[in-house]
């Protein structure tokens, strides 16, 4: 018998990370020597930061381990990245942001 129940229901663990609101921001942009990327979350949960080139490649991880709800500011050496468009990437409770980065020297 192949029938397709009526309905589906999802038991939720308490453990589980509830999708939440994270945004940043970087400054100064365009990134020459050293900056500082801030990170505002809704609620307490790991945070993963990465920096990739254009091309999707990882160049550094910036911050991967639990942050607090409010924001974080996370300090960034630019002056050991080549010139160029680079990809910062939060990734936070089962949401993704991203924002491009100029560096220039």
């Amino acid at each position: 018998d192949n029938a397709v129940p009526d309905q589906v229901s999802v038991a939720h663990s308490p453990s589980q990370t509830i999708p939440s609101d994270i945004s940043m921001r970087m400054y100064p942009d365009p990134l020459s020597q050293s900056g500082i990327i801030s990170v505002m979350s809704s609620n307490s949960q790991r945070v993963r930061i990465t920096l990739a080139d254009i091309l999707g490649r990882t160049v550094v991880t910036l911050r991967d381990r639990i942050v607090e709800q409010g924001t974080t500011n996370i300090d960034i050496d630019g002056s050991s990245l080549q010139t160029g468009t680079y990809v910062l990437w939060v990734f936070a409770g089962g949401v993704r942001r991203h924002m491009v980065v100029e560096v220039l020297h």
